[in-house]
This record gives C-alpha cells, structure tokens and sequence, in this order.
C-alpha cells in the first residue's frame, strides 16, 4: 500500500512538471552602461506568464550602487522567433510608456498585465530583445521599439539604460513545487495512519 501511495505522489509531482504552463525568461544587462551616474542602473529583467491566460509580471531589478527611486519609465519590446505563426498578434510582446512611481528607495520593482500573444509561446521558445513594429527583429541601433528603462529625476535630467540589442532568451518552465509538497504531506498522513491501524 505505502508503494502505490508513493508512486502516485511521484506520477503526480513529474504530471504537474511535464505540463506546468507558468513560463519564464529574463535578461541581463550589463553595469555602469545608465546615461548619468544619478540614476538607476538596470540589473536584469525577468517575465513570468501563464500561457493559458496571457498573464504576466514583470520583475526589474537594479544594482545595489544605483537602485530604483522616484518616477521611473518602462518601455519593453520583445519577440519571440519561434511562434507557430510569426505574425504580430503571436509574437510580439509590448509594454511600453509604464510610469510607475516610488514612494521609497528599492532594487526590485514589478508589475503585472495581460497579453494575449503569451498564450502561444512555449518552453523552448526564443525571444529576443528590440523588435520593430508587428514583431519583426531589429538590429536598428536606435528606434522607438526598443526596450529601455528611464529614471525621472529632475526633468529634464533624465538617465536612460537601454537593454542590449537583439540579447537572446529562452522560456523555461516554472515547476509548481506546491502540488508534489501538498501530496506529499498527504502520502505522509496516509501512512501514518495505515501504520496506526496496523498497530
């Protein structure tokens, strides 16, 4: 009995990995690259999303020297090259002129939104960074779809960090730990009270 109660908590957790659909990629940028030493220098940006409902949030993180203060801007311009259909409703993922305002000093900073193009992309997908408009890939230096954050401190000194052209990254699956651990406790309670009975 405890071998059955054990192997179906071991299907069930590898179940729930194999068809997980929280997905996530991120990218790294570089350091020291913000347009003036007073604002925030960009760290990595990271999206997890449900590609069942095209849910998302966003993550931005900075360095610890420079962090995130007082209004900032985000634009976000991606596309992922290996949609089934590479067209602008599948592949091309934007958030852009996000004002989002801070009451206090902080490394990290998210949001959350919704888009519809997310619920076609997969594990193993690429996205890149800098597309032009409908999705199409672009290695423009300088253009409106880039992706970028801004740090409004005393206009008109703003201090911009652009994300690297054309960076690569690949979504991955998120496993759903909660599911193997709330299956596991029950296989523990189980046996628990199979051995009471026993006894």
């Amino acid at each position: 009995m405890r071998r059955i109660l054990i192997g179906a908590a071991l299907a069930t957790c590898l179940t729930s990995n194999v068809g997980a659909e929280i997905l996530t990629f991120s990218f790294i940028d570089g350091t020291n690259d913000q347009t003036r030493q007073t604002g925030a220098d960009l760290l990595s940006i990271s999206v997890i999303f449900d590609n069942i409902t095209g849910a998302y949030t966003t993550t931005l993180q900075s360095t610890a020297e420079a962090p995130f203060k007082g209004k900032i801007g985000v634009n976000a311009n991606l596309a992922n090259i290996d949609t089934p259909a590479y067209v602008s409703w599948q592949a091309y993922f934007f958030d852009n002129l996000r004002t989002i305002e801070l009451t206090e000093t902080t490394n990290i900073v998210k949001w959350q939104g919704t888009a519809s193009s997310l619920k076609y992309w997969r594990v193993g997908d690429r996205v890149v960074t800098s597309s032009d408009l409908f999705g199409i890939v672009s290695d423009k230096p300088i253009h409106t779809f880039g992706s970028n954050f801004t740090s409004h401190l005393d206009f008109p000194y703003t201090s911009t960090d652009e994300m690297p052209r054309l960076a690569v990254a690949t979504i991955t699956a998120i496993p759903e730990p909660s599911t193997c651990v709330l299956m596991s406790m029950g296989v523990a309670s189980l046996i628990s009270l199979h051995r009471r009975k026993r006894a």
